[in-house]
């Protein structure tokens, strides 16, 4: 792993350990939220969740040489939401590159996105991000993960 994502990742995973069972409050807050209040037009693809419990993939945005540390909440072909922690300064119509890391392997997977939408909560800041170009992921780590028996059509959701 380049020694520059390793040290974000350990510093995003630093900022975030204090604070378990209030960012757990704030994911369920989060699903009541998306379930119940979305205006937006739903994203029209399978979305894929990756649990916390069982795998922390990180991810970082960089939009201008600024680095934002976060992680992967959940994929689709067509983009992904990102939960930073609170207080990161990301903003909807923000372009950059998105590097998304397996947590014990060497893996990454880099690629560009824009910010559709942020949602700021207590516990963290929610950012839903379309692909600026297609991402093959059946050669990525992600492609166990990315299985149509797997997903979940939220009844909310916003436009990815």
């Amino acid at each position: 792993m380049p020694e520059p994502f390793a040290a974000g990742i350990a510093d995003s995973q630093n900022r975030w350990g204090a604070l378990p069972a209030e960012m757990w409050e704030a994911l369920a807050e989060y699903r009541r939220i998306t379930a119940t209040s979305m205006v937006e037009q739903p994203r029209r693809e399978e979305r894929f969740l990756l649990p916390a419990i069982t795998i922390w993939i990180g991810a970082i945005f960089t939009v201008n040489d600024l680095q934002h540390h976060g992680r992967l909440w959940d994929i689709s072909w067509s983009g992904c939401c990102l939960l930073f922690p609170p207080g990161e300064r990301v903003n909807a119509s923000q372009k950059g590159s998105l590097l998304i890391s397996h947590p014990s392997t060497n893996s990454v997977i880099p690629t560009a996105v824009m910010v559709m939408w942020v949602d700021r909560e207590a516990g963290g800041t929610y950012a839903g991000c379309r692909f600026s170009r297609r991402v093959d992921f059946s050669q990525t780590f992600l492609r166990g993960l990315m299985v149509p028996h797997e997903a979940v059509r939220p009844p909310g959701g916003r436009l990815l």
